[in-house]
């Protein structure tokens, strides 16, 4: 029962087998797994075993296709400009490119749908995989996430409101295949943003493409690490989204928190806040105040934990969105720089390659005073270990 189930787990973990549902895919691995029993005395000639094998594996892969999917994107304007970022294109999708794609004309086509797609800015994925819905699934994830990184960095010119980042996927979908090519609509809740135009001179902003190439690095990194980021910046995304204060400094909270701590650290607001003093340091960047933090951390607290409501403010939203951006940011370069493999050896770095900054820090905090960052101070104490 053990093997099967481990089993059952491996297969389902496949990209070749996600068009099978669950039952699908117990109910062919049980009669597979029955016949191998019932004929036990056959099988164990390993040959006629890993005969039967292949042929199991054989009847339930369905081969890769190729896909090109295109989601249009409301509410942004790219313009004449054509970009690449994390391997998803994103341009401006005229009347030409659409008859190519297509392989009609206009006049061929459903004039509502052809005019969600005609002039619109699009995001461009290449996917493998046999199933054209779990395929547009996996794009629009990439899609998403895209859209959460373009927004990110968009923010960190002083210029652009948030209200201009909330641009979406459409809900209509083009999926292509060799010859096959099919249309798709999604269902999804609309909301009014305020458009925002990019052309080459806002793409070329220096934090816009800084942050852009930074995040580049995200692909780079190991599949648990990935993850870590990729949590962060969805939080962050998030927050963007959401229009009530107290649950953006909740958000940001989560998206600080997948980056800088750990699920057995005991203080988690001391913790976060003394480990992102810790990175700045490192790089010797400028840091808000972590006794700043750990009252915004605070914040979260209680409303999560219901004491609490409308207690945040804009501005408490623009300090903690400012620090999870930055965090993000600097967190990667002490990857890229050290090579770092997991979230455990990121940490340590942090608090065993700089002892003498650790003294320092420790006595600065001490020479603040308040009760906020005496508490941050014994935490670190606690959690690291130097000789005095």
């Amino acid at each position: 029962y053990k093997i099967y189930k481990e089993t059952f787990l491996f297969l389902r973990e496949e990209l070749a087998l996600r068009y099978l549902t669950n039952r699908e895919l117990d109910r062919k691995l049980w009669r597979f797994t029955c016949e191998i029993i019932t004929n036990v005395s056959i099988f164990k000639d390993l040959k006629k075993l890993d005969k039967k094998i292949d042929e199991f594996i054989s009847d339930i892969v369905r081969p890769f296709e190729e896909y090109e999917v295109i989601v249009p994107i409301i509410n942004l304007d790219l313009q004449k400009i054509t970009k690449k970022v994390c391997g998803v294109i994103l341009k401006k999708l005229d009347e030409r490119d659409l008859e190519k794609w297509l392989g009609l004309s206009k006049e061929k086509w459903c004039p509502h749908i052809w005019r969600e797609f005609v002039d619109k800015s699009v995001a461009i994925i290449h996917e493998k995989g046999n199933d054209p819905k779990l395929v547009c699934d996996r794009a629009i994830e990439k899609v998403n996430l895209i859209i959460v990184l373009l927004r990110v960095a968009l923010l960190t010119n002083r210029f652009i409101h948030d209200e201009q980042t909330l641009f979406r996927p459409s809900e209509w979908i083009l999926c292509k295949a060799n010859k096959t090519r099919n249309i798709m609509k999604r269902w999804k809740r609309g909301y009014e943003p305020i458009p925002i135009m990019i052309d080459e001179r806002l793409w070329c902003d220096r934090n816009i493409r800084d942050v852009l190439e930074d995040m580049e690095d995200i692909n780079k990194l190991p599949p648990k690490l990935k993850k870590c980021f990729v949590i962060s910046l969805t939080w962050i995304g998030k927050s963007i989204e959401e229009e009530d204060p107290d649950l953006k400094i909740v958000y940001l909270s989560s998206a600080l928190e997948s980056i800088l701590t750990r699920v057995d650290d005991k203080k988690k607001g001391e913790t976060l806040a003394y480990r992102m003093l810790l990175l700045n340091v490192f790089l010797d960047k400028t840091f808000v105040h972590p006794a700043k933090i750990l009252w915004l951390y605070e914040i979260r607290s209680k409303i999560i934990h219901g004491s609490e409501l409308s207690i945040a403010s804009e501005q408490d939203y623009y300090t903690m969105r400012h620090v999870a951006i930055d965090t993000l940011r600097y967190a990667l370069e002490v990857i890229r720089e050290k090579s770092i493999r997991n979230k455990s050896e990121f940490i340590k770095t942090l608090e065993t390659q700089q002892e003498e900054k650790i003294k320092k820090i420790l006595k600065w905090l001490k020479e603040q005073g308040d009760d906020r960052s005496l508490s941050i101070m014994e935490c670190m104490k606690n959690n690291i270990t130097i000789n005095m």
